[in-house]
């Protein structure tokens, strides 16, 4: 909750579980906030290799220096 009020970028992966997992459900009933996320979600919530989760945050942190 502390980054969200801090206008942070919030990356949840929610394959990984646990808090990360009530992060991302949050944000996919508020996503009209977390634009940057929508083409993310799917992947967000499948992805468990560790190699393909950094390059999905590394694409999500580039789509988002790029607004």
């Amino acid at each position: 909750k502390k980054k969200k009020d801090q206008n942070k970028i919030i990356i949840p992966v929610g394959s990984t579980g646990s808090a990360a997992k009530e992060i991302f459900d949050e944000i996919q009933l508020q996503i009209d906030r977390y634009q940057y996320l929508k083409p993310y979600l799917t992947r967000l919530a499948d992805t468990l290799e560790i190699d393909e989760l950094i390059t999905l945050i590394c694409e999500i942190i580039d789509s988002v220096q790029l607004i």
